[in-house]
């Protein structure tokens, strides 16, 4: 984090310059580095397990901020990105924060899976208990014996592209959706794509 923080002060002062014309990479460069910094953050306060006051708030704005982050990666991937939101409210009750870095680990794994590019789609309705959220993909697949394992922590499969690099995210991600008693459900076709399910509870009136 501090390695982090240090090239972001340098970043900053190089885009004070007006003159500079590559302001557009470095500005591009600067809002990863804030990203980047945030990620130790949050695995700190879930590795301390930290209560956290839970919030009401919009998915679907939620979402649509996500897919202005993707975009420049999918671009750059030949990735499509839509959403396809119900007519509805759809309200949940936690964080935030901790939602929009599910969707973002579920949306780079899933364009991390579209080598020869394809499509990724958001999809957001509820029932009675629960927003639902779908995060779809044209990409790989994933096998069917080892789908049962791809929240284990270090789990990477030996898979190419979907499941490659620490092992971590899904993890991370089956945490924060137990953390406020959600459920994530996975189905996937090889060579024609997969989806992740997210139940999380509604925000109550």
């Amino acid at each position: 984090k501090n390695n982090l923080g240090s090239m972001r002060m340098i970043i900053e002062s190089m885009l004070e310059k007006p003159e500079n014309k590559d302001n557009k990479y470095l500005q591009l460069i600067y809002d990863q580095l804030v990203a980047s910094v945030a990620i130790p953050e949050r695995l700190l306060k879930l590795a301390r397990n930290n209560a956290e006051t839970p919030e009401v708030f919009d998915v679907k704005n939620a979402i649509e901020e996500v897919v202005s982050l993707l975009d420049y990666e999918a671009k750059r991937n030949g990735v499509s990105v839509r959403c396809d939101f119900a007519n509805t409210d759809a309200n949940i009750m936690g964080n935030q924060s901790d939602f929009k870095m599910i969707l973002l680990n579920l949306a780079q794994n899933a364009i991390k899976s579209m080598q020869s590019g394809g499509e990724l789609t958001f999809t957001a309705d509820k029932d009675r208990n629960y927003t639902i959220v779908e995060v779809k993909d044209t990409g790989v697949g994933i096998d069917e014996e080892k789908i049962n394992h791809i929240f284990e922590p270090f789990y990477s499969g030996g898979q190419s592209n979907r499941l490659s690099g620490t092992g971590l995210g899904l993890a991370i991600v089956k945490s924060l959706v137990d953390k406020y008693k959600g459920i994530i459900s996975v189905s996937s076709v090889l060579n024609e794509g997969t989806t992740f399910s997210l139940k999380l509870p509604r925000a109550k009136k």
